[in-house]
């Protein structure tokens, strides 16, 4: 057992937490520390089988001034993570113990006064869903949606795949249909879990175009919902800095090399966000992600991504690769 805390100065917190564990009888019981006052460290020494600690000055004032940032973990934050990790874990012995069966259905998802085109696809026994969102009917989306999401069920995932506005013929949907998107995403994850066989998986959130922007606010707003979200080619800025700062599940995002414009907007916005995180400048020539290679790459990265946060949430980082 290894316990961790951003700095120690009375040892008053480490010390419960030491000999709480310590009544468990942990095979070994570690207390590691960035930075750890001498006195306080002296108060725990004999509860930990060891101790490690990058600096030990002899007097903190305040664990504040030795961070570029500190920001307090609010209760409400720890409550939505134990959640998370609760339903995550749940969702894998659930999944490993209740066989999820081979699945191909058109369906559609009860939406105010219209409907919601989907489509279930899913191999026996998958590992996680995921759900892939667009904006619009245009063939090209739709094609480059149904090729994603061919790849997911590869690797074995289950899909849902839905169009947000199936009666629209355009690439985008306008600006101000942002919000209503943002209700169809909240829809479309409720049917998920309540109208399909998959409730017991971990969910992933892939999304295109406009629809990123709503499914970037969807995950601010159901962060326990979900495992990761990947974002492509999206109008992420349509989202807005106040969501960007609110997102806490692992989020990918990734914009064509070819597309400046998107490029410079992807960089601000990964800028804005706290959460783990990742942007990826995909090579790719032409029209952005018509290229197959391109597309490919796409695949590789979503896949990645998804499956490395089926098993736990990832630590927070940053990391960028243009």
């Amino acid at each position: 057992m290894i316990v961790v805390d951003d700095g120690l100065v009375s040892g008053a917190t480490m010390h419960a937490a030491l000999a709480s564990l310590r009544k468990r009888r942990p095979a070994r019981l570690v207390c590691a520390l960035p930075i750890a006052a001498r006195a306080g460290l002296d108060q725990v020494r004999a509860l930990a089988d060891e101790i490690i600690c990058l600096d030990t000055p002899d007097r903190i004032e305040n664990l504040a001034h030795f961070y570029h940032e500190f920001q307090l973990v609010s209760d409400d934050r720890v409550r939505r993570l134990i959640g998370m990790a609760l339903t995550q874990s749940q969702g894998r012995v659930m999944g490993a113990a209740t066989s999820v069966p081979s699945l191909s259905k058109a369906t559609q998802i009860p939406y105010r006064t219209t409907h919601l085109r989907a489509m279930l696809e899913s191999a026996p026994n998958a590992v996680g869903v995921a759900l892939m969102v667009h904006a619009g009917g245009a063939q090209r989306r739709a094609a480059r949606s149904q090729y994603l999401v061919r790849k997911l069920r590869a690797k074995g995932f289950a899909t849902m795949l839905v169009d947000l506005q199936p009666d629209s013929r355009v690439d985008e949907a306008r600006d101000f249909d942002v919000d209503d998107m943002v209700a169809r995403v909240d829809k479309a994850l409720d049917f998920l879990r309540t109208g399909t066989p998959f409730a017991s998986l971990p969910i992933s959130l892939l999304s295109a175009g406009t629809a990123a922007a709503a499914a970037l606010r969807s995950a601010a707003n159901h962060a326990s919902q979900l495992g990761a979200v990947a974002c492509l080619a999206g109008r992420i800025d349509l989202a807005g800095s106040a969501t960007l700062q609110r997102i806490e599940t692992p989020t990918l995002l990734m914009c064509a090399s070819s597309d400046r414009d998107s490029v410079r907007m992807h960089q601000l916005a990964f800028g804005q966000m706290y959460c783990p995180r990742k942007l990826m400048v995909v090579p790719a020539s032409g029209c952005g992600f018509d290229d197959r290679r391109a597309l490919e790459d796409v695949a590789t990265l979503t896949i990645d991504w998804f499956k490395g946060h089926l098993a736990e949430r990832s630590l927070p980082c940053l990391s960028y690769r243009g």
